[in-house]
């Protein structure tokens, strides 16, 4: 069934854009329930919303063209059980700039071909996925997308050219990669990421926040990073870090992946240029489950431990970080290092052991105007 909300009347019809009739949503709300197996197209401004509607419908053919194509500044939501399927192609592609795509409640997204959801390479277009939300298959190309509660995608979220993550609940299997174009702001507060966060091409990444949810298969972080800082969640699987990154750790839980490194800083093949990478640790829980070979520096890439009682001797740091944790690290480096490991004793300015929380929330509030500021210069 169809529902139309307009003042003006209902810009509804079905046109031969195809060899299938194709269903048109234009510049109007649109509801529909029950079966369609028609392709459809919602453009110039128009909005469509299944509620718990079915739609299995062949793509368009082309590229970027989906059983559901979402054109420039249109929108396209899902609720209650819909289920959208393509028989030809990604079941949903946006084409063109600010449009977005919400799923919620237990509405499913199945791809056949690969990718569920594919966004041409344009900017503002948002993607949420709430609630019980499910996608099957991989999502592609460049948005804002925002994962909530117990949503789940069973695939890959890859972002090429302009775009952000954020994630605060729910479960992706195949990791998140952005390896292409643009800049990104990455927030992590909640959730579960499977298959590691990759941010690998000739990118900068401006914003990496985690405060909270799991990363497994580890991180890689080899483009520029400008702003990057863990304040809590857990890295299964080790850090990679570029020698043009700022990345700081003031809590959280790291392991190793089996036979590797904790931490590796090294060079990178996008990241041009002379090393301007800055590794600061604060605070954490290094090796919870496998210390693997610790850290390794490479080239002119370094590191600045702060705490108190530390000490590094023969390649081996111990002692105690500002947040109260243990450390018991090697620290190993390449042929060709020339940077050097700083350890800073907070207890020189800070002597009562209770003000240890508040010095370490002036010194991230310190460390952020900073790059905010060298940020603004540049």
């Amino acid at each position: 069934m169809i529902r139309a909300s307009t003042l003006i009347g209902v810009t509804l019809f079905f046109a031969p854009l195809s060899a299938h009739a194709t269903l048109v949503v234009s510049g109007e709300y649109v509801e529909l329930t029950g079966r369609v197996s028609e392709p459809i197209v919602v453009e110039e401004g128009g909005r469509l919303a299944l509620e718990n509607a079915e739609v299995v419908a062949p793509g368009l053919g082309g590229m970027y063209s989906g059983g559901i194509t979402v054109r420039t500044a249109s929108a396209l939501e899902l609720s209650g059980h819909s289920y959208v399927t393509s028989t030809n192609s990604a079941p949903i592609s946006i084409l063109n700039s600010r449009s977005s795509v919400r799923l919620s409640d237990d509405s499913l997204v199945v791809s056949t071909t690969g990718n569920a959801i594919e966004i041409a390479y344009s900017p503002l277009n948002t993607i949420y996925l709430e609630d019980r939300a499910n996608v099957v298959g991989n999502l592609f190309g460049g948005a804002d997308y925002f994962l909530a509660d117990q949503a789940r995608v069973t695939g890959r979220i890859q972002i090429i050219d302009w775009g952000s993550f954020s994630m605060s609940g729910g479960t992706i299997t195949a990791g998140v990669s952005i390896y292409a174009g643009g800049r990104h702001d990455v927030d992590v507060s909640g959730g579960r990421i499977d298959g590691g966060f990759r941010a690998i091409g000739p990118i900068s990444l401006e914003r990496f926040n985690m405060f909270g949810g799991e990363i497994h298969g580890g991180f890689v972080g080899t483009s520029i990073i400008r702003d990057g800082n863990v304040f809590g969640g857990s890295i299964d699987g080790g850090l990679l870090l570029g020698h043009q990154s700022e990345f700081s750790i003031w809590g959280g839980r790291f392991d190793a992946q089996e036979g590797g490194w904790l931490i590796e800083a090294t060079a990178s093949g996008f990241a041009e240029g002379p090393s301007s990478q800055s590794l600061s640790i604060y605070g954490g829980q290094f090796g919870h489950s496998n210390v693997g070979g610790g850290i390794r520096l490479d080239h002119g890439n370094g590191v600045d431990i702060y705490g108190y009682d530390l000490s590094f001797v023969n390649g081996l740091l111990t002692g105690f970080l500002s947040d109260g944790s243990a450390i018991n690290l090697a620290i190993s480096t390449g042929a060709d290092w020339h940077g050097s490991v700083n350890l800073h004793d907070v207890r020189a300015s800070v002597p009562e052991p209770s003000s240890f929380a508040l010095f370490l929330a002036a010194l991230a509030g310190l460390a952020l105007n900073r790059r905010r500021m060298i940020a603004q210069k540049s």
